[in-house]
């Protein structure tokens, strides 16, 4: 597999809490790395906002379209194999 070593900038304050209710409201805690208490941004937080940065810096309409329809599908649950037949 090949890997590449992404720089990403917030351009607005992030908050990546564990959710919870409390008084009606979410009380958003800052996530911790258990071992060094360390905040952490999970990598399903940021899958979604890199995958439509990537499709939007396509230049051409058609592969923007096609790379969009591509993602909607492989996102869709309905359309993943059963769990026995993933590889």
């Amino acid at each position: 597999m090949k890997q590449h070593r992404l720089y990403l900038y917030a351009l607005d304050p992030t908050h990546i809490g564990a959710g919870g209710y409390r008084l009606g409201r979410v009380d958003n805690t800052i996530m911790r790395d258990a071992g060094t208490n360390l905040p952490k941004i999970p990598g399903s937080s940021i899958n979604g906002v890199t995958r439509a940065a990537a499709i939007y810096s396509l230049e051409d309409e058609t592969d923007r379209k096609k790379a969009m329809a591509y993602a909607s599908y492989t996102l869709n649950p309905k359309n993943k194999p059963p769990p026995e037949h993933r590889g």
